[in-house]
C-alpha cells in the first residue's frame, strides 16, 4: 500500500534518484496547474461552498 497511488509512486521514484528534481516539480506543477486557475478566474463553485 505504499506506492498505491501516485503519491507513493512519485516518491519512490525520487528515492531511487531515478528522476531529476527539477523537471519533477515542474512537470507537477504544470499538471495541478489547471484547478488553481480556474478557481482563480471564475471563482469557487457554488455546490462546493
Amino acid at each position: 500500500a505504499l506506492i498505491g497511488g501516485g503519491g507513493g509512486i512519485c516518491l519512490m521514484a525520487g528515492l531511487s534518484r531515478m528522476f531529476a528534481a527539477l523537471p519533477v516539480l515542474v512537470t507537477l506543477a504544470v499538471a495541478v496547474a489547471p484547478v488553481p486557475l480556474v478557481v482563480w478566474f471564475y471563482g469557487m463553485p457554488a455546490w462546493l461552498g
